[in-house]
């Protein structure tokens, strides 16, 4: 029964979206702080939202269609699956607090 729900309110908040954007003339943006992109993906875009070392979040917005993505990059490196070498060289070059 919950499950049924969740697919009929997944539906409509695509189709809600869907309509905003073409409604508005928009390929991509927000509506009611839900991401889309209705673009053509790209690799770059897809590589940009999925593996990006420079971007800090876990949850990105999609590379194509509504909602969210996760970036790979940046969850390894929560769970301690990959070293963040950005943050060891921060790291190197900050001074030590001697106390």
């Amino acid at each position: 029964m919950i499950g049924k729900f969740v697919k009929v309110a997944a539906t409509a908040v695509f189709v809600a979206t869907a309509v905003h954007a073409y409604r508005e003339g928009e390929t991509h943006g927000d509506y009611y702080g839900i991401p889309f992109d209705f673009r053509m993906p790209t690799v770059d875009r897809i590589r940009e939202r999925v593996w990006n070392p420079d971007d800090y979040r876990v949850i990105t917005p999609t590379a194509f269609g509504v909602g969210w993505c996760i970036n790979l990059y940046q969850a390894g490196c929560q769970m301690g699956f990959i070293q963040d070498q950005q943050q060891d060289q921060q790291d190197e070059t900050r001074p030590s607090r001697e106390l």
